[in-house]
């Protein structure tokens, strides 16, 4: 990174605040953390009126717009990991998920937002319990 002149021209040291930058870049980083600690904490405190909110933001148009953007970019994404399997391939995932025991769900390994394949061995039967407590981890 180029620096200009070391005087701004109000008299203060472009280095010096360089060099404080990366001496509470370590503080910023904690306060991240605690941050968004005590606002997980809040929110299980508060998880049935968290609900009522995601609700109510669900059932307004801003939501509902979000939504279908979503909707829209997992089905792209999902449509392009389909093309590269075959025929045989999509009968077998198709028949995996019919054999889904009652209670389960079918559950992708490694999930497809985090670079995961649409692929019989990407593929596992989970509680929908645990599948919900897993979510795209």
């Amino acid at each position: 990174m180029k620096i200009p002149d070391t005087k701004l021209s109000r008299g203060i040291d472009v280095t010096f605040l360089h060099r404080c930058k990366y001496l509470f870049e370590k503080e910023k980083q904690e306060s991240i953390v605690l941050e968004r600690n005590s606002r997980q904490k809040w929110q299980r405190e508060n998880a049935e009126y968290v609900r009522l909110l995601q609700k109510k933001y669900n059932e307004s148009e801003k939501g509902k717009i979000a939504t279908r953007r979503r909707n829209c970019i997992r089905n792209r994404r999902f449509k392009q990991l389909c093309k590269e399997l075959t025929w045989e391939d999509l009968e077998e995932i198709r028949k995996f998920y019919v054999n889904c025991p009652l209670g389960y769900e079918v559950d992708h390994i490694k999930p497809i937002s985090k670079g995961g394949k649409h692929h019989i061995s990407n593929l596992q039967y989970l509680t929908k319990e645990d599948n919900r407590k897993k979510s795209n981890k």
